[in-house]
């Protein structure tokens, strides 16, 4: 997607700390010092997460980086019109976790390097989104978890006259998961996004648009240490909305993830 409006704040039963004993992986924001590399429609994924002292033991905190879309145009598969051979886009994330409250909340920095048609008919050179969720874990049902999430953010667009903030939205979802085995589970968490206030484009007017954005997962847990997911994103985009001039059509990617 060309605008990534999807809140990777993900709550479980419980929040932990890598520092006493090996996390349970499949917990998606288990605390834990970890290293990511993958390969999408788009291109190399690299990912590097590490965790901090909060100065209270009842909480952990973790801050992850990651650089995707590296050499698109030799070692992914999307169309040339939404990849590029440097590097797509810079991400960077703060989780803190509560393991009294069973909650959690993420500020989120998400920054995309290149523009094409019609964001560079804009004079839009480069963009990205500045976010802050709280997400609070639902006690189990079976196989099942349920996390309910909601935020607000902003869009920023590097433009011809410079930094602008043509959108604030507020966004409201889930993330569920579902233990299929002590090896295998799946994710789906559906997002929808709405415009709370914002500019007229030629798109029409960023505070009336609204998305929904889904995110499946597959994953394989190899060993404690080690796993690998496959991720398929996508929205239900209408070409003539503000929101989708900021999307691509879809991510597909492959990931192997260890803790260590």
């Amino acid at each position: 997607m060309r605008l990534k409006l999807i809140f990777a704040l993900l709550a479980s039963s419980s929040i932990v700390c890598a520092e006493d004993k090996l996390q349970d992986m499949s917990n998606p924001i288990a605390i834990y010092t970890q290293a990511g590399v993958g390969l999408s429609n788009k291109g190399i994924n690299l990912k590097f997460g590490n965790t901090y002292d909060t100065g209270n033991d009842t909480s952990a905190g973790m801050n992850i980086i990651e650089l995707k879309g590296i050499m698109g145009d030799t070692f992914g598969w999307a169309d040339e019109s939404v990849s590029s051979n440097s590097i797509d886009s810079f991400r960077i994330r703060n989780f803190y976790g509560s393991t009294e409250t069973w909650s959690g909340r993420q500020l989120d920095l998400d920054w995309r390097f290149h523009t094409r048609p019609p964001l560079n008919d804009l004079g839009i050179n480069s963009y990205g989104t500045a976010s802050y969720a709280l997400a609070q874990a639902l006690p189990p049902l079976g196989p099942f978890q349920l996390f309910p999430i909601i935020g607000v953010g902003a869009i920023i667009t590097d433009t011809d006259d410079g930094f602008k903030l043509p959108g604030v939205f507020a966004v409201a979802g889930f993330y569920g998961k579902v233990t299929l085995s002590d090896k295998i589970w799946l994710n789906y968490n559906p997002m929808y996004m709405r415009g709370i206030s914002g500019v007229k484009t030629p798109f029409g007017d960023m505070n009336e648009q609204s998305l929904l954005a889904h995110e499946i997962a597959a994953s394989y847990q190899l060993n404690p240490r080690q796993n690998i997911r496959l991720f398929v994103n996508f929205t239900n985009r209408d070409d003539d909305s503000s929101w989708s001039y900021l999307n691509d059509k879809g991510d597909i990617r492959f990931e192997f993830n260890h803790q260590f």
